[in-house]
């Protein structure tokens, strides 16, 4: 799995969340009578329950990036503090992952602090965004711009209440009280997100406000590669949000500060550590478009046969998905196969004949694998050229020459070489790097012709 690259969609996944948790009540609104007694009734309300989705489409190495968030939240106005507990489900080129995620944000100090709860982990980060979870100046700036909009003549119902609609269209600038600097400034096409749109003129907008209390009762936002959709189910129902002790103590705000120490000290070692991989085998090619692969002591070359990936050691995870998991034609999918030792390798089954084949009558393509894939393990994986998990990126380029696309930022390090007369995500190799070590983290390669 490309972890990078992952890694910075579930990271702005998360920020994405906070954001509109913050944002709380906010979200634009309808003409300028009702958006004055949605004002008004603001005032009163001290906490709020509700549900959001969305799906933001991001590009990176020429490869779409999607990412689906379907979350329950819950926001107190004194103190201001946000719970949230649901989904997401994220793909990005030949990667996809699937989770369940929960984030408490709450104040501490002179500082917000983000608890996500991901994978079986809890995380912690401070924030400076201190805004208000109900944020009644997003609908403030709404108002300014209520001529915006047209009511829709028809009531809709949202929760299984009467609600007035409205329709427009706003300025792209209007979104980012909405969305969060936070979301902004963290996707570089998140910047670009509201730049195609001021481009493009407006983005469209639709509010419904609940008949009966005149209170905000769903938003959604349409751009082209973002559209997050809120409905506010009630108000003034949550009492307290307040993070679990274990989120506490996990996250080192307890007695563990030694224990973080610790990990902390691993973490640097697993840095410096290199991937013990096995005597290489003449049968690996030098070049990434060999599409061979030493598993262990085996060489394959891709595409090649469930059987000979199972030959050098790999079973698969049937708990993922079974032999028998049908593969319509023409499709690829993502399985895992762990070896001896429970060490995961992401593999690419493909069907390239023109009917539905079983997973296990199909060819594998490809596979990607991860640094920490490999912890407690002995697995070896060895690329093309000798290159594995913590070789330097100048012994990838050594190898490989120059490749087809980089992408070298403070935070994360990627190339990607890829045959220029096929899809960069069908014929290629991608190497994710550490940019504090400039070592290999995550390698990818596959071959599906």
């Amino acid at each position: 799995m490309k972890k990078k690259g992952i890694n910075r969609l579930v990271l702005v996944t998360v920020i994405l969340i906070w954001a509109m948790a913050l944002s709380g009540c906010g979200k634009k609104a309808t003409p300028e009578n009702l958006l004055t007694d949605v004002n008004k009734n603001l005032e009163n309300v001290k906490s709020v329950m509700g549900l959001q989705k969305a799906e933001v489409t991001l590009e990176e190495a020429g490869m779409e990036g999607n990412v689906e968030i379907e979350m329950e939240l819950s926001a107190t106005h004194e103190p201001p503090a946000t719970y949230a507990k649901g989904s997401l489900a994220i793909k990005q080129g030949l990667a996809s992952l699937e989770m369940d995620m929960e984030i408490y944000g709450v104040e501490e100090g002179d500082e917000i602090a983000i608890y996500t709860y991901v994978d079986g982990v809890w995380e912690r980060e401070a924030s400076d965004q201190g805004e208000d979870v109900l944020d009644e100046n997003v609908f403030k700036e709404l108002l300014k711009v209520h001529d915006a909009f047209e009511m829709n003549e028809d009531t809709v119902e949202v929760e299984g209440k009467e609600c007035l609609e409205m329709k427009g269209k706003v300025e792209a600038g209007i979104l980012e009280p909405i969305l969060g600097e936070g979301l902004i400034d963290m996707l570089d096409s998140g910047a670009g997100l509201l730049e195609d749109a001021e481009d493009n003129g407006k983005v469209a907008c639709t509010v419904a406000v609940y008949k009966d209390t005149i209170l905000p009762a769903r938003i959604s936002v349409d751009m082209e590669d973002l559209y997050i959709d809120v409905v506010y189910k009630e108000y003034n129902k949550v009492e307290e949000i307040k993070v679990p002790e274990e989120a506490l103590k996990a996250a080192g705000t307890s007695e563990n500060k030694e224990d973080m120490k610790e990990d902390e000290e691993k973490e640097e070692d697993r840095k410096e550590s290199k991937n013990n991989a096995a005597a290489q085998n003449e049968k690996l090619g030098d070049s990434w478009e060999s599409y061979t692969v030493q598993i262990n002591d085996k060489v394959v070359t891709f595409p090649c046969t469930l059987e000979e990936i199972e030959a050098a050691g790999l079973t698969l995870d049937s708990d993922d998905k079974p032999y028998d998991y049908i593969i319509n034609a023409g499709k690829d999918e993502m399985t895992f196969f762990e070896d001896k030792d429970g060490a995961s390798v992401m593999i690419f089954m493909i069907n390239r004949t023109d009917a539905p084949c079983k997973l296990e009558e199909c060819l594998v393509g490809g596979l990607t694998i991860n640094e920490y894939f490999l912890e407690d393990s002995e697995l070896s994986i060895v690329f093309p050229g000798g290159i594995t998990i913590g070789a330097s990126s100048d012994a990838a380029l050594s190898a490989y020459g120059e490749p087809e696309y980089k992408d070298e930022e403070e935070e994360y390090k990627s190339y990607m070489w890829y045959e220029e007369d096929t899809a960069a995500s069908d014929n290629m190799c991608y190497l994710d790097f550490d940019p504090e070590t400039d070592k290999v983290i995550s390698m990818s390669i596959s071959c599906y012709e």
